[in-house]
């Protein structure tokens, strides 16, 4: 706005506006807290039992977890004594929709309740060095829990919820080491339970531990693999990848397809939810995402380091610690990319019908609104 006076008798104004149809006002952090030192590990998503909201729990690099409710606030800090390198599962061991977090570091098994308390037997000395994050499962939905590690000593371990060895287990030993994700599948009223290890062999064993079929040859070496569940063996596939990052599928009668892509990035996700698993891979463009040989969308991205997709959105993390947020539409949502740390969380952790992406930068817990 500008005034200029002429005369006694004269004044002029003059008004300039200027308007941006595309322009947002920059979005405040809904919360967040400082943590001790910087992360160790998560963010991870868990369950409160008392009032059903979500709440975070987080490693920090003196080994101290934290779980912070849905508002930011720390409601305990537990001190154990080495770096998770599973995901945090919930179980219900005592049956009364009481919930307790379940997780590994690579020498004990850790059950621990409400409260930040050790349950049971835990911490549990594992016998080896464990190599890969348990998996756990509820083959009949009574809550009679089965928790498999992989260790060292070349054997799957099956622990039940009170972390003692389960009675009956026979697995035999490994070929090599295995570093990736056990799956349960059924395929005719059959249980199968999948992993393959780090020199691509495939395994499929029973509740027991005895082989459903002797291991496959896939040549994947990608602890990151994944399962692709069909109604039969024949359409029921590992996804894997080798080092040179060529995409290889092999299914559980033991056909194996080779693709060649020429990718330093290589993922598998399910980015449209329809419960068939797409491939996230870089060229020299950016990221590209198919989906059964239709490509979804590109984006623009350097140095890609991992993918997941959670709420309707994709999450690509860069090896520059930057976060972008793509929608459905392959678009990046506003206010990305972010500058942050570990694995965010996108949820609606108020339960107040807005998304919200829960990140770590630097030694603080941050959330905004997606909204």
């Amino acid at each position: 706005m500008q005034f200029t006076a002429h005369t006694s008798q004269q004044f002029y104004t003059q008004l300039f506006l200027q308007y941006n149809p595309v322009y947002k006002e920059k979005q405040r952090n809904l919360w967040e807290t400082k943590l001790d030192t910087n992360l160790l590990a998560g963010p991870y998503k868990v369950k409160n039992h008392l009032d059903n909201t979500s709440e975070i729990v987080v490693q920090d690099q003196s080994n101290q977890l934290y779980l912070i409710s849905n508002m930011g606030k720390i409601v305990w800090k537990k001190k154990i004594s080495g770096p998770i390198i599973s995901e945090i599962k919930q179980i219900d061991i005592y049956k009364n929709s009481k919930l307790q977090l379940v997780f590994n570091t690579a020498e004990e098994l850790i059950i621990l309740d409400r409260n930040g308390e050790f349950v049971e037997n835990t911490p549990a000395k594992l016998k080896a060095k464990a190599t890969n994050g348990l998996s756990i499962f509820d083959y009949e939905n009574n809550h009679n829990y089965r928790i498999l590690i992989a260790c060292e000593d070349l054997k799957i371990h099956n622990f039940d919820a009170t972390a003692k060895a389960v009675n009956g287990w026979e697995f035999p030993n490994l070929k090599t080491t295995c570093k990736g994700k056990i799956f349960h599948h059924v395929v005719a009223k059959k249980d199968y339970l999948i992993f393959a290890d780090i020199n691509g062999n495939v395994y499929a064993i029973d509740r027991r531990g005895q082989y459903r079929f002797e291991p496959i040859k896939s040549g994947g070496t990608n602890p990151n693999y994944v399962i692709q569940k069909g109604n039969n063996l024949d359409n029921t596939y590992v996804l894997s990848s080798d080092y040179n990052s060529n995409f290889i599928k092999t299914s559980l009668t033991g056909v194996t397809e080779n693709n060649t892509l020429k990718t330093s990035f290589l993922s598998f996700v399910d980015v449209n939810n329809d419960n068939q698993i797409d491939l996230v891979y870089s060229d020299s463009l950016g990221i590209k995402v198919v989906s059964k040989s239709q490509q979804l969308f590109s984006f623009e991205c350097t140095s890609p380091k991992y993918v997941k997709t959670e709420n309707n959105y994709t999450l690509i993390a860069t090896k520059e610690n930057s976060f972008h947020l793509i929608n459905s539409l392959g678009e990046q949502a506003f206010g990305f990319p972010l500058k942050g740390y570990g694995k965010p969380i996108i949820t609606d952790i108020n339960r107040d019908g807005q998304t919200d992406f829960i990140w770590v930068e630097g030694n603080q817990l941050k959330a905004k609104s997606l909204n």
